[in-house]
């Protein structure tokens, strides 16, 4: 009995776990910041410099990685020579070259109709999922676009771009997930030489939902792959005519041609 509430405790502690939300925090001025928070776990991207001395330490740390994993590599290369040596087979000594990925090779197979077919599962996996950016909420969200191209025609023409881009993107993002305040701001510069963005995001989502999220894409995207291994999506082979359809059908013509030449005759 108590091993089954020590089962029971350890199940709900993951289960907890898995509804404590994950923080996520990004600013963009020149640089991006990014922070990842989850209960006393911080992130920080780009990482503090290092001094002089753990940087030392990591260069060390890594140069006996590399030794270490070459010395493994030269050992299984060595062994797989041995083998292959004794089966007398020359070619394997040197290994298979890998074969490269032939985009024109896939077209040729699949067709545009095939490669349409991927994008629409693609796309459509993803909208499926996406859904459940709804439990996000984004807690602030700042964005501030200065439109500058040292032409004032140029300026104007690409302010008209950004704006219709900027702002549907905006509001379809938000609504489909809750928010606090934000600010949205796109203005021109005719007299700038360069363009100047700043964004400030802050936003959390639990981590189940997260996960789910995840592991939904993953194992649709692996779907998606197993079916175009498997051929789905190249195209279809039409059937060939068999000769004695051909034959059928050239009598038939033939028929009517008579028949078409003695009404005329008649007439």
């Amino acid at each position: 009995m108590t091993a089954l509430w020590i089962i029971l405790g350890i199940v709900l502690f993951f289960a907890l776990l898995l509804f404590v939300p994950v923080h996520v925090a990004a600013k963009y001025d020149d640089s991006l910041a990014l922070r990842i928070r989850y209960l006393f776990i911080s992130l920080k991207f780009p990482k503090p410099p290092l001094s002089p001395e753990q940087e030392a330490k990591k260069a060390e740390k890594k140069r006996k990685k590399q030794q270490k994993k070459q010395a493994k590599k030269q050992k299984k290369e060595e062994k797989r020579r041995k083998k292959a040596a004794k089966k007398g087979d020359k070619d394997h000594l040197f290994g298979e070259k890998k074969k490269k990925f032939d985009f024109k090779e896939i077209f040729a197979r699949h067709g545009v109709s095939g490669l349409i077919s991927i994008l629409k599962d693609a796309l459509r996996l993803l909208k499926k999922h996406l859904k459940k950016l709804r439990h996000m909420k984004i807690s602030y969200l700042s964005i501030d676009l200065v439109i500058a191209k040292g032409n004032a025609a140029d300026t104007a023409i690409e302010y008209g771009k950004t704006c219709a881009a900027v702002y549907p993107a905006v509001s379809e993002l938000l609504s489909i997930c809750r928010h606090g305040p934000y600010e949205l701001a796109v203005s021109p510069d005719f007299n700038g030489q360069k363009s100047v963005a700043k964004a400030e995001i802050r936003l959390s989502i639990r981590l189940f939902h997260l996960v789910s999220l995840a592991l939904g894409i993953v194992f649709g995207a692996i779907a998606i792959y197993l079916r175009f291994r498997k051929g789905k999506y190249e195209k279809k082979k039409k059937p060939e005519e068999k000769p004695d359809d051909n034959n059928t059908k050239q009598i038939q013509n033939t028929e009517i041609q008579k028949g078409g030449a003695v009404n005329e005759q008649s007439d």
